[in-house]
């Protein structure tokens, strides 16, 4: 099963409907990812489903502000095509509609340090 890791630190995760400081992170996490896979996007087969487990880092002071649901979304219109959101960067990683995510793990974790703020997500398929 082919399997992906994408760390982003330093910023502050934005969950779905905060405008330009979404645009800001889902920058951010364009970025990254196309630093972790250069080559562009992953190429899959047909009917290929996908399990994602993100876990959301935040500074103690940050971490019970967001809900994990708006979280998520900026993260997967990100890295797969969405029909719901038309916003760039989109389908960064996968060429393919995030109705395809099978299985969805969501976890918010306090930090201390700023530095440490960010994302982790796995992606399995």
């Amino acid at each position: 099963m082919p399997l992906t890791i994408i760390s982003l630190r330093g910023t502050r995760p934005t969950p779905w409907g905060e405008n330009n400081l979404t645009a800001v992170w889902r920058n951010a996490l364009a970025e990254r990812t196309r630093e972790v896979h250069p080559g562009g996007q992953i190429q899959i087969n047909e009917g290929t489903t996908f399990d994602v487990e993100i876990i959301f880092l935040f500074l103690t002071r940050n971490a019970g502000g967001a809900d994990l649901d708006n979280l998520a979304k900026p993260v997967l219109d990100t890295l797969f095509l969405s029909n719901n959101v038309q916003v760039e960067p989109a389908g960064v990683l996968f060429n393919v509609d995030d109705n395809r995510v099978s299985k969805l793990l969501l976890k918010k974790i306090a930090v201390q340090r700023d530095e440490d703020e960010g994302t982790e997500i796995i992606i399995s398929w």
